[in-house]
């Protein structure tokens, strides 16, 4: 019913608009006839008073009917399905079970445990805001990405709105914002206790660190195939950053699916302080480019900077996952951060496989420089947890 009224109220207005735009033409055009066919007036006289008649009557009648024509664009709201796309499918582990019966009691089958609710904080549990605010960076069209923020943890995730609209059991608008307290999520049903078995819970955040939003896809594409992402990147580096903003957004025009443009947009604007901003951009790149894993790992260089190394462990995870996927290793970065990650939870041979890695990647023995060492050691002191732990175990056996 909400979208019925507001598209037949910009139809109406937009038909009124029409009506008048084009009797208002028409009588300034037969004005501007007759003041030609019975005046009197010659050279830049009769100039002057026709020049005044299209300035009344030809004008307005011009800004009267573009105002029809956006009056008709915006009554183009309607609940009609957008396109959804698709991501690989996501394995669902079965919960832990410990049984303990008599032989003649049937022991307990395991079910597949409950999707994880996407609404829902991975820190504190809770609902989080959903909007459509800040979005989008460049382009038009239907937002397919929504923006999750929990307030309470300072936690920002972005997820897709089909999942969304089929997790809350609505059709959410183009332009919205959902508080917590303005919707609902529907009752998961409780398994039936079973005496003498013991449920372990899912963990939610190991399944986030291997879980990646967007296909990987292979692109021959390099940096320099592009000749004036060379001149983006010298002029960042110069310490021009607006100027490289400004050449970076005009050649992402021409090159939507090059994942090094978004790359630089989500780099300059972390640099002048732009956090938020430059997650948008990156959540935006990882729908539209091919490549997706130096995003990743740019999105864990921004957390790690911002002092959350649960959500850095997170991003720097998927960057790695990403690389595996398609067989090609090139980023070095996340296997370096997460060496010293590993060496300061006590795993030194998982360390040592990463550095390994590295040094594979780009020859040299690249390493972090003692301060940023000492920064890491201190945030897995204070912030470490046994599910980062399950991660970087796994993520060892996933490179063997």
């Amino acid at each position: 019913m909400e979208y019925w009224l507001i598209m037949n109220k910009w139809k109406a207005i937009a038909i009124l608009l029409f009506i008048f735009g084009f009797y208002w033409l028409v009588g300034g055009c037969l004005a501007t006839m007759y003041i030609i066919m019975a005046s009197t007036l010659q050279g830049s006289d009769l100039i002057f008073v026709i020049a005044l008649e299209v300035a009344i009557w030809l004008v307005p009648s011009a800004l009267i009917l573009y105002g029809g024509y956006r009056s008709l664009r915006k009554s183009r709201i309607s609940p009609q399905p957008r396109p959804i796309i698709r991501q690989p499918p996501t394995k669902i582990p079965t919960s832990h079970i410990t049984v303990s019966a008599p032989v003649s009691v049937p022991a307990y089958q395991p079910q597949l445990a409950p999707a994880r609710m996407k609404s829902l904080c991975v820190e504190c549990g809770q609902k989080m805001t959903i909007t459509s605010e800040g979005v989008f960076f460049t382009g038009s069209g239907e937002p397919n990405i929504v923006k999750l923020r929990c307030e309470r943890c300072d936690i920002t995730r972005f997820e897709k709105k089909a999942d969304m609209e089929r997790e809350l059991g609505r059709t959410l608008p183009r332009e919205f914002t959902l508080t917590p307290q303005q919707y609902q999520l529907p009752e998961v049903p409780k398994q039936p206790e079973v005496p003498s078995v013991k449920l372990q819970r899912s963990d939610t955040y190991f399944e986030d660190c291997f879980w990646l939003p967007c296909e990987e896809i292979h692109d021959d594409r390099k940096f320099g195939d592009v000749p004036e992402m060379l001149e983006v990147a010298k002029l960042g580096n110069a310490g021009k950053v607006d100027e490289a903003l400004r050449l970076a957004e005009s050649v992402l025009l021409g090159h939507p699916d090059l994942d090094n443009v978004y790359y630089w947009l989500g780099h300059l604007n972390n640099s002048k302080g732009m956090y938020e901003k430059a997650k948008e951009v990156l959540m935006d790149g990882m729908s539209k480019s091919k490549r997706k894993y130096s995003l990743y790992t740019l999105l864990g260089d921004i957390e790690y900077q911002a002092g959350k190394l649960s959500e850095a462990v997170k991003w720097w995870t998927r960057s790695i996952v990403s690389q595996l996927s398609i067989k090609e290793k090139r980023d070095y970065s996340p296997f370096l951060y997460l060496a010293y990650v590993c060496e300061a939870m006590g795993l030194g041979v998982i360390a040592q496989k990463l550095f390994s890695e590295v040094d594979t990647i780009r020859f040299g023995k690249i390493r972090l420089v003692p301060s940023a060492q000492t920064n890491i050691h201190r945030l897995v002191r204070t912030q470490g947890t046994e599910s980062m732990r399950r991660v970087l175990e796994e993520l060892n056996t996933r490179l063997m």
